[in-house]
């Protein structure tokens, strides 16, 4: 640990030091990429020399601030931009997301370099240099394409004569291709390390995708060029069946209509792509001997700001779910490294047992209202215990939590303190005071929103003083996520445990840890009259006993909702409007008959249904594909319902017939019927008639 002044302050995320204990290793045979070792040779030499102990190089954290700061801030201008009513195409501008990764009078390959150290920890290795570079080299010369393409972009916006839009067509074209051969790269080796980079590549190229999808047609007015004389033939097999199927809805034409189907491709292939290497990365440190918590956590949490934050926002650039604004929350809770010794005598703690003493199970979106910090006076003072306040989503009942203490202790003579009241702020940074190498915490002060801070203080002040930072990056102005808690700061602290292990290095030695929230969540479930809200399923009020919640697949964004019977959700509406309700969800049932009642107090004196709700066969880790759409419907099954909607209401979901059956639902979307939906709901009825038509001509 980096013992400045005792204080180990980081800017952006904790300030921890590494798990990983220093060394200058230089074994060459550890860098395929320097010296041509076969790729799945190298990833057996990492497994079996993966052994987190003496015999390997160190990271800090400082080694990834500049990617994790990076990942929260693109996540935060994607949920911003997303919020307008005109849709992303026009918003997200090329000249607002590449300066994020090139900042003025840093290194530029700063940020991709802390992207691959992110990428390397499953491997417990140095980072490669030739790695660096050749991803490096890679965005470097993308960048250059997309500033270009900025430029005709936004000359054709200001002038949209015939010859501009040929110029911003043929840059699109060329663009379109060199990303899709970039990426195709970056899967092929080292898709792991890279996974990162890749995913920052792959969002760029859905907001170039989605801008052709809205803009080709006007680019091209009369075009009349085929897919095959634009796009070499293995693009046009790249993703086999889904682009066969975008040529024959657009008639194998180039058009507007086409980037819209091939939108929707790539949205799922990229999704799927990031979610298993990530879910690989993970295995791989799950596998490797003498593995700690803080090495896996870490690796999790800022895959989550680089990777998985992103894929989550991903489904928003579908023109035809979304194509006005859409107002998205991430409900994940993330944990900054736990205050507790990196090392442990014999064998390392399990992972799966530090993660029930150091973590929550899935559960219900929570807001920390009040925290109780038990002070021990029988010992030399220091934190002893703690018990968490919360309460689930327009819920006044405030629930408390177990009070979080060492186990095997005898008990010492504790104090009875009122606990801290942050009902109406919350905890944005935290100062953590302990006797300098040693994790006897005397002092925490809690920085809060309002600028009122907390502090909790044993009453004793060690001579020699550590400091433990828990600080992270904030949202820069005009890319805060405005239907959220609407603060600059991008995450808040959500619940706080103490690990029941007792027999430390001292008697007074605890093991601590924070769990934390992203503050794109409304704490109301507020719902817009012109943008479609979504509210994720796991910021219901209550479940039933028989229903739970399931962690998440690593794509949505949080964790999804397991309903057994029933479930209640309370929802604020400003202003009255009309609306579509529709539900993500994925489904197995053996008899494929999950139908579902949707009751809203007050609003409609009939249940709206959802009938017959596809199935699939295996819903563990469900794939983006596997997710599917579901309007409630009227009593006539053929008739989407639209209900008017104002002020604080309260719905069941109710299931009639459980047995056997499984749904996981994501989150229910409030679309406001609109003049803009209304066009599009009219334009797809056309096309799909068009489409049958040209179906039977066809056969």
């Amino acid at each position: 640990m980096n013992h400045n002044n005792n204080n180990n302050k980081y800017e952006i995320i904790d300030s921890h030091a590494s798990p990983y204990p220093s060394n200058k290793n230089s074994n060459h045979s550890r860098y395929p990429y320097t010296n041509n070792t076969n790729y799945k040779d190298w990833l057996n030499i990492c497994q079996q020399n993966q052994q987190y102990d003496e015999g390997f190089e160190t990271f800090e954290s400082a080694d990834t601030i500049a990617a994790v700061s990076a990942g929260i801030i693109v996540a935060g201008t994607m949920l911003s931009a997303f919020t307008s009513p005109l849709g992303p195409a026009l918003i997200i501008s090329f000249g607002t997301l590449l300066p994020i990764f090139w900042k003025p009078g840093e290194d530029p390959k700063t940020v991709w370099k802390a992207f691959v150290k992110i990428g390397y920890r499953p491997f417990g290795l140095p980072v490669d240099e030739a790695i660096v570079n050749l991803l490096y080299n890679k965005v470097d010369a993308l960048k250059t394409q997309f500033e270009d393409y900025q430029r005709y972009f936004d000359i054709w916006k200001a002038n949209p004569t015939s010859q501009n839009a040929d110029a911003v067509k043929n840059k699109f074209l060329t663009l379109d291709t060199l990303v899709i051969g970039t990426l195709q790269e970056l899967k092929k080796d080292y898709a792991i390390i890279l996974l990162p980079g890749y995913t920052q590549i792959a969002n760029w190229h859905l907001n170039l995708l989605r801008q052709a999808a809205d803009n080709y047609d006007k680019w091209a007015p009369s075009s009349n060029l085929s897919i095959q004389s634009i796009y070499p033939q293995d693009y046009i097999s790249d993703l086999n069946t889904c682009l066969t199927n975008c040529s024959t809805e657009s008639n194998n034409k180039v058009s507007s209509k086409y980037y819209k189907c091939i939108l929707k491709c790539r949205i799922a292939e990229y999704i799927n792509h990031c979610s298993e290497k990530y879910q690989d990365g993970l295995n791989q440190l799950k596998n490797s001997s003498n593995i700690n918590w803080d090495i896996y956590n870490a690796y999790r949490r800022e895959m989550t700001f680089t990777v998985l934050d992103h894929i989550a926002i991903f489904p928003n650039y579908d023109p035809e779910k979304y194509p006005t604004g859409t107002h998205s929350e991430l409900t994940r809770e993330i944990y900054t490294d736990a205050v507790m010794r990196r090392y442990e005598t014999g064998s390392p703690i399990p992972i799966a047992q530090r993660e029930q003493e150091l973590t929550r199970s899935p559960h219900l979106f929570s807001r920390l209202n009040k925290f109780t910090l038990f002070t021990a006076k029988n010992i030399l003072p220091g934190l002893h215990a703690v018990q968490n306040h919360f309460s689930y989503t327009n819920d006044s009942t405030v629930r408390l939590s177990p009070i979080y203490k060492p186990e095997n202790l005898s008990e010492p003579n504790t104090d009875n303190p009122p606990p801290f009241d942050i009902s109406n702020t919350a905890v944005r940074s935290i100062a953590v005071k302990r006797r300098y190498e040693y994790y006897h915490i005397t002092a925490i002060d809690f920085d809060t929103i309002d600028g009122n801070p907390r502090r909790y203080n044993s009453g004793y002040t060690p001579e020699n003083l550590g400091i433990d930072y828990f600080i992270f990056t904030e949202f820069p102005a005009g890319k805060i996520p405005p239907y959220g808690l609407g603060t600059k700061y991008t995450h808040i602290l959500s619940y706080i445990k103490i690990s029941p292990r007792g027999n430390l290095s001292l008697p007074a030695e605890r093991e601590l840890s924070f769990a934390w929230t992203h503050t794109s969540v409304n704490f109301n479930n507020t719902i817009s009259n012109t943008i479609t809200t979504q509210i994720p399923a796991v910021k219901a009020k209550s479940l039933d006993p028989s229903s739970s919640v399931i962690s998440g697949p690593g794509h949505t964004g949080g964790d999804l909702v397991s309903l057994r019977s029933s479930m209640q959700i309370m929802c604020y509406v400003p202003t009255a409007a009309r609306y579509q309700i529709r539900m993500r969800c994925v489904a197995y049932s053996p008899n494929r008959s999950i139908n579902l009642t949707l009751n809203i107090a007050g609003v409609t004196n009939y249940s709206l249904r959802a009938l017959g709700i596809g199935s699939i066969k295996n819903i563990i880790n469900p794939k983006y594909d596997d997710f599917q759409y579901i309007y409630f419907q009227t009593e006539d099954p053929q008739q989407v319902a639209t209900v008017n909607l104002s002020s604080n209401f309260t719905m069941f979901l109710n299931s009639n017939d459980f047995a056997d059956n499984t749904i996981l639902i994501d989150k229910f979307e409030f679309i406001p019927i609109t003049n803009t939906l209304e066009e599009n709901l009219e334009t797809q009825k056309l096309e799909k008639i068009q489409q049958t038509v040209n179906t039977l001509f066809t056969n």
